[in-house]
């Protein structure tokens, strides 16, 4: 009985000296929690993207506004000055316009009073004499106008306007001289008439018109 306890004794004190063997444990996740976010912080997330997108699109825009801008300025004036050449050629065109219109009732003033004064050749001298001061007196109105002519048509009509002239006057001599008898030559008539009328044509086609 001694022998089977003395070895059973050895063996438990044996075990009992050994450390007892630890179950091995699962490791331990720490978590590190972050602070909450602020709600100022969040804001200025969402703001930042939408500010910088505004500033971008608004700066397009006020680029876009500014070419728009010199554009018009630029278009602007260059529709005034063509309206103010436009006007001052509408100017020009009225003052030729009337000048010829001028010209012209002044030239068929002149042979009216001609033609009357030739009717009257025979009457008293006072009367006779009245028309022939009044046809000298509107011969020389229109002298004056035809110097004039250079300030609005051309040289050319002017040279027409001339030959006209001097086709009346062969046709209705009526000289300065107040003693002097005026004088008729019915055969030079329709030389001043196709005078005349070479002078209205092209007046007509200076204006623009068309026959």
């Amino acid at each position: 009985m001694r022998r089977f306890l003395l070895p059973f004794t050895i063996m438990s004190f044996s075990a009992w000296s050994q450390a007892a063997q630890q179950q091995a444990q699962s490791p331990i996740v720490v978590q590190v929690q972050m602070p909450p976010e602020s709600i100022w912080a969040t804001l200025v997330k969402l703001a930042v993207p939408t500010i910088l997108g505004a500033g971008l699109g608004a700066g397009l825009t006020l680029y876009g506004v500014g070419k728009t801008n010199k554009h018009n300025a630029a278009e602007n004036a260059a529709n005034r000055e063509h309206a103010a050449k436009m006007r001052d050629w509408e100017t020009k065109q009225t003052a030729k316009r009337e000048h010829y219109e001028a010209l012209i009732t002044e030239f068929l003033g002149l042979e009216k009073a001609a033609r009357e004064l030739e009717t009257k050749l025979s009457s008293p001298s006072p009367e006779r004499h009245k028309a022939v001061e009044g046809l000298r007196e509107q011969l020389r109105s229109f002298k004056r106008r035809v110097n004039i002519s250079y300030l609005f048509i051309p040289v050319t009509i002017i040279e027409s306007l001339s030959r006209a002239l001097d086709a009346f006057s062969e046709a209705y001599d009526v000289p300065e001289d107040a003693n002097a008898a005026p004088t008729f030559a019915s055969a030079k008539t329709k030389s001043f008439k196709d005078e005349f009328n070479g002078f209205v044509i092209a007046a007509r086609k200076d204006l623009g018109y068309e026959d």
